[in-house]
């Protein structure tokens, strides 16, 4: 029997002997770290990131990884190291960034509500950029550049006023959104803004949304984009030199499920973006970090009622919470034979203390029994990084493959991490 690739996942195949990564057994790593636990090719990562900084060719870019997606530090050491840049959202991700030594000029500061002492943390650590989500922004990033003496370069976040056509919760670009400046108050902003002090606009940058599966609605993105800049330009101290076009590209969860590619989502926007002449930002997560990474959980329980049989796991809606968040789908399948015969019915859920803690509902799934591990695939974005201890229970372990090598690049809590920041009373 061949090994077989999972076209949903990066470097994880199904061999006689179960799931593997590089050549390493999941059911190995579990049994060596415990369960459940996040596994990541780490190796795969950085083959993401490339083809993505390859599909641009000769266009001048930045390829800005989404910090967001997937924060730890082994993650963003093997990317830095690569060559990426980073897109952060707050002080806690440019701090993540700044440890790996990333360079602070490959560094785009986003977010819509950056309190004072974040602007003035990222100005002083030299960032690149600093996307700035509303003429207010303009206001207190001048105000704090001003405050340390230095002269900041910043991107206008636009609302392009565009259908991502994906998840209402993850769309980011339409009318009514929380996000970026529609068309005209993009243009006052920019009338303003060169008046204010220490402040220069240098570019224009958008994000609609992600889990996108198709290039129209970049295309026509990019359009508007494109369209606010060349308003704008007679109002600049300079010529704009970046543009900015957000990430968001999804990615397949199960057999079957469409993909985009970075080539095919630049190849009818390369002579647009080269004409330009402007260097193109890019800051893809999800299609970086998502099919590389797994979440590997035991079966605690299998529990028949007459409704209903139902596989219990020790992994729940705290470790992973996309499912219960979205209601959407992750391809789950046991380590050891994931092409086994489908059996009757289950619905495999958690240990948390929620009828919302499911996976799946209704699913044929083989026959597993108590200390089976399952692994849930394409997990390796919005995953740990949205965990939480609700329940007090403990966050997960995470373990990167490089090579065929495991590393522990962040261990399980322990109980005392639970109450560590928490004080009882002086009674």
């Amino acid at each position: 029997m061949n090994d077989h690739a999972f076209p949903f996942a990066r470097g994880f195949v199904s061999t006689p002997e179960g799931v593997a990564v590089n050549g390493v057994l999941l059911e190995d790593v579990a049994k060596r770290y415990g369960t459940p636990l996040y596994v990541y090719n780490l190796d795969a990562m950085v083959e993401a990131w490339r083809e993505w900084t390859a599909a641009f060719g000769a266009i001048p870019h930045m390829v800005c990884y989404a910090v967001k997606a997937n924060p730890n530090l082994a993650v963003l050491q093997g990317l830095k190291n690569a060559g990426s840049g980073f897109e952060v959202n707050s002080g806690g991700e440019l701090f993540r960034a700044l440890t790996v030594g990333a360079d602070p000029s490959t560094v785009v500061m986003s977010g819509v509500g950056k309190r004072f002492n974040e602007i003035v943390g990222t100005i002083e650590a030299g960032v690149a950029l600093i996307s700035v989500d509303s003429l207010e922004e303009c206001r207190r990033v001048s105000e704090a550049a001003a405050g340390v003496s230095r002269d900041v370069d910043i991107l206008l976040r636009v609302n392009p006023e565009v259908d991502a056509r994906t998840h209402p919760y993850i769309a980011t670009g339409m009318k009514g959104h929380k996000f970026g400046l529609g068309p005209d108050e993009a243009i006052r902003a920019v009338k303003e803004a060169a008046n204010l002090p220490s402040l220069r606009v240098v570019g224009f940058g958008m994000h609609i949304g992600s889990q996108i599966l198709e290039v129209e609605p970049y295309r026509e993105a990019v359009s508007n984009l494109l369209e606010v800049a060349n308003v704008a330009r007679p109002f600049l101290r300079t010529e704009p030199k970046y543009l900015d076009i957000g990430g968001g590209l999804g990615v397949p969860y199960a057999e079957g499920d469409t993909e985009v590619t970075p080539s095919q989502l630049l190849e009818p926007l390369r002579d647009t973006l080269a004409a330009s002449g402007m260097t193109v930002i890019a800051e893809p997560g999800r299609s970086i970090t998502a099919r590389a990474g797994v979440l590997v959980a035991k079966v605690e329980y299998v529990k028949r009622t007459r409704e209903k049989t139902f596989v219990i796991l020790d992994a729940g809606m705290n470790d992973l919470l996309r499912p219960m968040l979205y209601r959407v789908s992750h391809t789950i399948l046991p380590c050891r034979n994931p092409h086994a015969p489908a059996q009757d019915p289950v619905d495999i859920v958690g240990p948390v203390c929620e009828t919302a803690d499911t996976f799946a509902e209704g699913v044929a799934f083989p026959k597993v029994k108590e200390k089976d591990f399952v692994v849930i695939f394409t997990t390796g974005a919005y995953g740990f990084t949205m965990s939480s201890r609700y329940n007090s229970r403990r966050l997960p372990a995470e373990v990167g493959i490089v090579g065929n090598d495991m590393h522990l690049v962040r261990r399980r809590d322990f109980y005392e991490d639970l109450v560590g920041a928490e004080r009882m009373l002086d009674l």
